[in-house]
């Protein structure tokens, strides 16, 4: 008799679980598995949802919601965002490097999202003969993105996230984009609708290879716990202060940056939540490296922030600074 009733409710799990993969946006990964005479189990399925969260310059704009299930009475949970790279002309958040990164931390019990937002520079460059004006265009326009993503998930997923547990991660100019996102004033930088309620605060910042246009942006009543990771001798992002790209000083892209060492003096300063690993003689690459080997720190960094820890940590790994084209003036031995 428990025979007869397990094949059709097999049956049945099948069913759905095959709707799951028509043209819906949603995706189940993996596809669940049966094993003959036993039922199937709910937990560890993977739940991978695609959203447009905006339609901005005739562009729809889509994320990746990644929602690992392993209970049919699932808890509210944290949120980490992920804004990929690429200057502000290339990139894209369909990398395998990205999409392993959002199921290491969904399985850790995050709802990450991976966002696209406008390359506002697309068939252009991020070089120095960009103007900076059109440089701060770019930043603003993907800022402007990541926090209409943001409040679409808010709402989207009320009740089912953790508001005050709510993180960003970049790489890059993705970087650059959640290093600003929390500062920037919504009508000062004229940043687009929707945009955050005025009472909402991000949880915690986490940067690969990024920058500032000026540390002053932060305050002691505004500053989120950040985690950056910089090589020193980075060619395109300053790991302190400096011209982006090195550029001449006189060219029409001569943008100034503030880089991850001067963004930690500035709220280690302010007395805030901050970590540091610089990799002496690191180049550009340190932008994707915590990806793909520092999954690990990240989700402490995450877990200490949640517990409401304060902490203040430099890291500075060993490297090689006789290949330093640029970076050569910020010390290894901090």
């Amino acid at each position: 008799m428990k025979r007869l009733l397990i094949l059709p409710i097999v049956l049945l799990f099948g069913l759905l679980s095959a709707a799951c993969f028509q043209n819906n946006g949603n995706e189940v990964l993996p596809p669940p598995f049966v094993q003959t005479g036993t039922l199937p189990e709910f937990h560890d399925t993977l739940l991978v949802n695609t959203h447009v969260y905006a339609e901005k310059d005739k562009e729809a704009l889509s994320l990746d919601v990644y929602n690992h299930l392993k209970s049919e009475s699932e808890q509210p949970k944290p949120v980490l965002f992920f804004v990929h790279g690429g200057g502000f002309y290339t990139g894209t958040r369909k990398e395998p490097d990205i999409d392993q990164y959002c199921r290491w931390f969904s399985e850790k019990g995050f709802l990450v999202v991976n966002i696209s937002y406008r390359l506002y520079l697309k068939g252009q460059s991020f070089h120095c003969d960009q103007p900076s004006s059109e440089k701060i265009n770019a930043f603003r326009t993907a800022v402007s993105d990541l926090r209409s993503a943001t409040d679409f998930i808010l709402k989207m997923y009320k009740g089912q996230i953790e508001r005050d547990q709510v993180f960003i991660s970049g790489s890059s100019a993705g970087a650059e984009v959640v290093l600003h996102a929390p500062y920037w004033d919504a009508e000062i930088m004229s940043l687009d609708k929707p945009d955050l309620e005025k009472n909402f605060k991000y949880a915690g910042v986490l940067a690969f290879a990024g920058a500032m246009v000026d540390t002053s942006l932060i305050t002691k009543e505004n500053m989120v716990p950040t985690m950056m990771y910089h090589g020193t001798c980075d060619p395109l992002v300053p790991y302190g202060t400096a011209i982006h790209h090195f550029c001449p000083e006189n060219s029409v892209g001569g943008l100034l940056l503030h880089g991850s060492r001067s963004i930690y003096s500035r709220i280690t300063g302010l007395m805030g939540t901050v970590e540091l690993i610089s990799t002496c003689g690191g180049k550009h690459g340190r932008a994707v490296a915590p990806i793909r080997e520092s999954k690990d720190e990240l989700l402490l960094f995450m877990e200490r922030c949640i517990r409401g820890e304060h902490f203040n940590q430099k890291l500075m790994i060993e490297g090689d600074l006789s290949k330093c084209r640029y970076g050569k003036e910020w010390s290894c031995d901090e």
